[in-house]
């Protein structure tokens, strides 16, 4: 049970990517996101590649945006906080961290497949679901 939950946490952070063929956001936004309606500058294709600056999001100077990536990041972190309190997620690592690390995640799984980069989204899955249930390395190993 406790591998279960611990799998439909991770499921559900990169889900978007697992899709061989996503549905519309137009479709799905309703059932989502009954209340939102998102801006036109966001859905601009960007430009070519390139580094990605720390901060990147607050370049959109948009509240709604950032209120967004927020609550994504405390819903994810409050079911691996009741995943550690089962004992089936790791309980060394803050469970807003951990948050932060699946939405991350999940929103760099979707541009690499939009981008063409070639990515496994089940084998990014089964690597995050074992770095995230393993044990905890001996002390010898582990930095401090």
């Amino acid at each position: 049970m406790n591998r279960l939950l611990l799998a439909a946490i991770v499921s559900s952070a990169v889900s978007a990517c697992a899709l061989k063929a996503p549905p519309q956001a137009e479709d799905i936004r309703p059932q989502a996101l009954p209340n939102l309606t998102v801006p036109a500058q966001w859905a601009e294709k960007g430009g070519g590649g390139g580094t990605v600056a720390n901060g990147w999001l607050a370049s959109f100077d948009d509240a709604r945006l950032d209120a967004l990536v927020r609550e994504a990041i405390e819903r994810v972190a409050k079911a691996v906080l009741e995943g550690q309190v089962a004992d089936s997620v790791r309980s060394d690592i803050e469970a807003e961290q951990i948050g932060t690390l699946l939405v991350s995640l999940a929103l760099g799984a979707v541009a690499a497949l939009e981008s063409g980069v070639p990515f496994d989204p089940a084998r990014a899955r089964d690597a995050v679901l074992a770095l995230l249930s393993a044990p905890l390395a001996p002390k010898s190993f582990r930095r401090d």
